[in-house]
């Protein structure tokens, strides 16, 4: 048995109600990563139209490319 095993075995088991509270925000996470996702590439999109170059710190690493338009 693991470390990590025995710390498993020793917490309490959820109940229907926290496992459908944590399904339920599992999915709500998902979907605000979508919209920040979208609102994000939209942003881009405005920039590019504008010729605005947005600074690297703005966009998360993980994020679409941002090119320099300067």
């Amino acid at each position: 048995m693991t470390d990590n095993e025995g710390l498993r075995a020793h917490r309490p088991h959820p109940t229907d109600d926290e496992r459908g509270e944590l399904e339920w925000l599992r999915v709500e996470n998902e979907l605000l990563r979508t919209q920040r996702d979208v609102l994000e590439r939209i942003a881009i999109g405005f920039a590019e139209d504008l010729g605005v170059a947005l600074p690297r710190g703005m966009i998360r690493p993980d994020g679409p490319p941002c090119e320099d338009t300067r």
